[in-house]
């Protein structure tokens, strides 16, 4: 892509969880000069689908601002492992 955007770089951050390519989603994340909330999101949601909990929490617990989506995330995160009472 000649522009990458905040719009391209999500897409990607979602894409490559759902193909079993968490790796090259990590690498995605942290070469994006800007992580906004949805990105972040998408990342909590790929790590949770991955099984990789505590980097899922490693973002949530670097992000300054937090919204209902970031919440549920983490929640489903912790659910799908049995965590439900961790948060």
């Amino acid at each position: 892509m000649l522009k990458k955007n905040e719009v391209s770089w999500t897409a990607m951050l979602i894409g490559y969880p759902q193909c079993g390519r968490i790796e090259e989603a990590s690498e995605l994340f942290h070469a994006m000069p800007v992580k906004s909330i949805v990105a972040c999101n998408a990342v909590i949601l790929g790590y949770g689908q991955n099984g990789e909990i505590a980097k899922a929490r490693e973002v949530f617990d670097i992000m300054r601002e937090r919204d209902d989506r970031t919440w549920n995330a983490m929640i489903k995160v912790y659910e799908r492992k049995g965590f439900e009472l961790e948060l």
